[in-house]
Order: C-alpha cells, then structure tokens, then sequence
C-alpha cells in the first residue's frame, strides 16, 4: 500500500498522533498509523480503499480520519442523495421521456399514412 505524503514522529501516545493528524496542515492528514510497540506515528495523505474507522493489526494499527475542520465528514461533500434515490429519479424521467417519445411517433406515422391515403383517392380519381 502507498502512503502518499508521510510525516513521521517518535515517541507519541496514540491520542497524541490523532491530534498531531487534525492538526498538521503539512501532510494533509487523510489517516495515520500508530505502532504501539515502537510509539511510531505516521501521518499519511492518503486514504486506505477500506472503509470504516480503523484497522488493527499486530504490529501497527491504522486510523481513517472521518471528519475535518470544517465539522464536516469527508463523503458530506457528494451531494447527498443515494444511490436508490438518484436510480428513482432516473426512472421516473426516463418513463415520460419514453411514453412522449410514443406519442410523438404515433402521431408522425399517423399523419404519413393519412397524406398516403389522400395520394391514394388523388389517383382514383385521376383514373
């Protein structure tokens, strides 16, 4: 796994390496791993795939920063609808746009077969 941007301290708590986290502007913390048994810190520009809070391992342990200054968690920044919800509002524009689409071709077929139909009688009554 790559870490991006790291910034490394010693001799840390893990509370301390969370603050340093929100508070180091220099590596703009996404998450950070604490080493328990070396009292290693390691801010990281980057987020691990995994989603959740953090993942604990032998050796280290691994925390994804959730929220940031402005009070907001990193995913407030879509827009807030879900999936189900955008899928609806595709479906419902879709079905109108379908059924309009219907009609518009219904009516233009309907129109050519009338003006065959006027050729037609023109031609009968030529004869």
């Amino acid at each position: 796994m790559t870490f991006g941007k790291t910034l490394d301290y010693t001799d840390v708590t893990a509370d301390d390496c969370a603050k340093l986290c929100v508070t180091t502007e220099a590596t703009n913390c996404q998450s950070f791993a604490f080493c328990n048994t070396t009292q290693l810190c390691r801010l990281t520009s980057n987020r691990p795939l995994k989603k959740g809070g953090n993942v604990t391992h032998d050796v280290c342990d691994l925390y994804i920063r959730k929220y940031f200054s402005t009070g907001h968690s990193q995913a407030s920044s879509n827009t807030g609808y879900s999936a189900g919800a955008m899928a609806g509002v595709g479906i419902g524009l879709f079905l109108p746009g379908l059924l309009i689409g219907a009609l518009v071709t219904f009516y233009f077929r309907r129109k050519h077969d009338q003006s065959l139909e006027a050729l037609d009688m023109q031609q009968i009554v030529k004869d």
